[in-house]
């Protein structure tokens, strides 16, 4: 009698000795229960600058399944509304290195090495290809020039914006003294 497994057997032996008994347990079945494991190659971060991203990685013709690709997309979306939402501060546990309050997340990326390291063929991240130059460029959270400064402009558009407003409000809340009750914003729209 052969062996049971709820979901597929690995294709490369060498699993640890918990993913290699996890497929084995009936009740886990990924197509009939819905169970899927899939691990993160490597949570990449720099602690002094509070920086992280999600990398995954593949080598050759190594196949990237649906089942991972849409778990690490339901990551790559929790984490980035989460890292994003003004309520969201992290504190430090015990025993810990300290944490910033606010840590920037960088996504969730599939790092592809057409043999086995960024040494030995091409490289590519989410399916672009890079340098080893602009490989390293990315691993330290860099940005190219032209999104650095589309950052810089959509930053200081927004803020322009606010201090519009700001500057509206201010002489609605003056005018509003000086003369009772007119609504100066009402004639623009913005009240």
């Amino acid at each position: 009698m052969s062996e049971y497994y709820a979901g597929r057997q690995r294709k490369n032996p060498g699993g640890t000795a918990f993913t290699n008994w996890l497929p084995k347990q009936r009740g886990l079945e990924a197509v009939e229960a819905g169970f899927v494991g899939t691990d993160v190659d490597m949570v990449w971060y720099n602690y002094k600058s509070a920086q992280i991203m999600l990398l995954e990685e593949k080598k050759g013709q190594e196949e990237y399944r649906i089942s991972q690709r849409t778990t690490l997309a339901v990551l790559n979306q929790a984490l980035s509304f989460a890292f994003a939402h003004p309520d969201f501060i992290l504190s430090t546990p015990k025993d810990c290195l300290s944490i910033p309050a606010k840590i920037r997340f960088y996504g969730v990326h599939v790092v592809r090495f057409e043999n086995t390291s960024p040494d030995d063929g091409k490289i590519y991240v989410d399916g672009k290809p890079m340098t080893k130059d602009q490989f390293l460029y990315f691993l330290k959270f860099g940005k190219n020039r032209d999104e650095e400064l589309a950052e810089i402009r959509a930053l200081l558009e927004d803020i322009s914006h606010k201090l519009e407003l700001q500057s509206l409000w201010d002489a609605d809340s003056t005018i509003r003294e000086c003369n009772g009750e007119q609504d100066y914003l009402d004639d623009f729209g913005v009240a």
